[in-house]
């Protein structure tokens, strides 16, 4: 089956579950039917303006490799403390039977940080992979949500290499407001506010390269 060829895994320190465990029911929980506002945010880096934009406003790197490496760096959490409980990612694969499948690429619980991910690397067909999974609940909040992020747009379907990050919600639940902040060549910090104002929500850096 094509789905057998979807991923590698090349390095990771989270306790990764066999894509083959995986039914397409399982994944229905990011459905697009089932998706609810969430107040992440989903942006790529463009070097020339030095600060991270939207996918939409990104001018596509040309790459000609058939796989991409997607090297998740870091949860960067809130000042004080984290805005979130818990939150998993999930990598979603397109099947041949036009389901997707989820790969559990990232783990992390505020009241466990031993038991969370550190750096977690994977292979991927550029043209199986769309998105992540978001399975995620707020502090304070009583009950896990899930929803989905795009990684592709319908007029450019394929990965894009680059540096990116995804945002979580706001200690209000609203977005992150990345105009806010600049990109700083840190891997420990590469979102720098620009008003040196205390940043209210979490972050995951994370890459995606040519595999050669």
């Amino acid at each position: 089956m094509r789905r057998r060829n979807f991923l590698a895994i090349t390095g990771s320190s989270v306790a990764a579950l066999p894509l083959a465990g995986f039914s397409a029911t399982a994944a229905g929980m990011f459905a697009a039917d089932t998706i609810q506002p969430s107040g992440f945010r989903l942006a790529r880096l463009d070097e020339s303006a030095g600060e991270y934009i939207v996918p939409r406003a990104c001018a596509a790197a040309a790459c000609s490799s058939s796989r991409v490496s997607l090297e998740l760096d870091a949860l960067h959490t809130a000042n004080d403390a984290p805005a979130l409980a818990t939150l998993q990612v999930h990598a979603l694969f397109d099947g041949d039977d036009g389901s997707q499948y989820p790969y559990t690429a990232w783990n992390f619980r505020a009241d466990s940080p031993h038991g969370s991910s550190r750096q977690a690397s994977f292979t991927a067909s550029r043209e199986a992979m769309r998105g992540f999974g978001l399975r995620y609940r707020m502090q304070d909040a009583a009950d896990d949500q899930a929803t989905h992020c795009a990684l592709t747009r319908l007029d450019s379907p394929l990965l894009q290499p680059g540096s990116y990050v995804l945002t979580g919600p706001r200690r209000d639940g609203r977005s992150a407001n990345l105009r806010a902040y600049r990109f700083a060549a840190d891997a420990a910090a590469p979102l720098q506010p620009r008003y040196g104002q205390a940043r209210d929500f979490d972050y995951l850096a994370f890459r995606i390269r040519e595999v050669v």
